[in-house]
């Protein structure tokens, strides 16, 4: 199997493989696609063909001229042009790396940026609601403000009516004014006048307020007395209720003493019809006199007791009075 002179892989260029198939050459081999890939080492067999077809197209004074450098020359040149292709290959990988790098960096700004897309999308959701809403709000505040524009004209309306009642206002406020001042000399006439009747009737009230507070302390006075004759009247009550008590005692006492005078009253009568059957006697006058001394005593307790009982029924019937109108009361 033929192999390049270095034993590794060589990238399926043009210069590589127009390498290789002047080396097949040299060699005395078909420079075919698959000769070529296997001294490669590898390769894209598309690739391999189309610099193939552009090998058997150039121009063969340009081969006649690779072939007649000198092989010491040439394999300068191959070394050189291997260190060449050592530098670009670890070029072309420095910079493979550096674009992997940078397509990592930016497939992770594309995450990035597509999550900053996703939040301003949402924020852009957000934005168009609340872009709604404030349309929403204007068409509202569109409406309230026809509504205050409605209101102004009509309060304009109304303004100018009521400027042209103020105008009357002020037309009927010249012609009142007058009267206002006439009223007002009115009033302070009519204010002397009061201000005289008001002293006036301050001292008729001053007088009447003396005699009131007069009224009463004699009210007060006479509330005092009667409080007085109250409890003087609550004592003689009680003490007429104690005569009344006694009232039966007396009468019997008086019944008994009628009794006692009506038979002294027989007896002076005996006495009298004896006195005068027997005129001359001493002793029978004597005793006479004594009957007669006995007769007006007892006629004298009699009459005491007669107004006792007298003065008793007419307090009872006081009492009896006095009960009803307490009682009323």
């Amino acid at each position: 199997m033929p192999v390049n002179p270095l034993g590794q892989q060589l990238r399926a260029n043009r210069d590589n493989v127009w390498k290789a198939a002047q080396t097949l050459v040299e060699e005395g081999k078909q420079p075919s696609v698959n000769n070529v890939r296997q001294w490669l080492g590898g390769g894209s067999n598309s690739s391999i063909s189309r610099y193939l077809q552009e090998w058997h197209a150039s121009s063969q004074e340009e081969r006649s001229v690779r072939l007649a450098t000198p092989l010491h020359l040439q394999q300068s040149l191959d070394a050189l042009f291997q260190q060449m292709e050592k530098d670009k290959d670890a070029a072309i990988s420095s910079a493979e790396a550096a674009v992997n790098a940078r397509i990592a960096a930016l497939e992770q700004e594309k995450s990035d940026a597509l999550a900053a897309l996703a939040t301003a999308r949402e924020e852009q959701a957000k934005q168009q609601q609340a872009l709604q809403a404030g349309a929403e709000r204007e068409a509202a505040l569109g409406e309230e403000l026809a509504q205050q524009q409605k209101l102004l004209t009509e309060s304009q309306r109304q303004l100018a009516l009521v400027r042209q009642q103020v105008g009357q206002w002020q037309r009927e406020a010249e012609d009142n004014r007058a009267q206002v001042n006439h009223l007002f000399h009115q009033q302070q006439h009519f204010q002397e006048r009061w201000q005289a009747e008001a002293s006036k009737r301050q001292e008729a009230f001053e007088e009447s307020r003396w005699q009131w507070q007069n009224a009463q302390k004699k009210l007060e006075d006479a509330l005092r007395d009667s409080q007085e004759d109250n409890r003087n009247l609550s004592g003689m009550v009680q003490s007429l209720q104690q005569q009344a008590s006694a009232l039966p005692a007396l009468k019997a006492e008086a019944d008994d003493k009628a009794q006692a005078l009506e038979q002294a009253l027989a007896e002076i009568a005996t006495l009298n019809s004896e006195l005068t059957r027997k005129s001359a006697a001493p002793e029978l006058a004597e005793a006479l006199g004594q009957q007669q001394q006995q007769l007006d005593t007892l006629l004298g307790e009699v009459a005491f007791l007669t107004e006792q009982v007298r003065k008793r029924q007419q307090l009872k019937s006081e009492l009896e009075a006095l009960k009803t109108s307490l009682g009323g009361a």
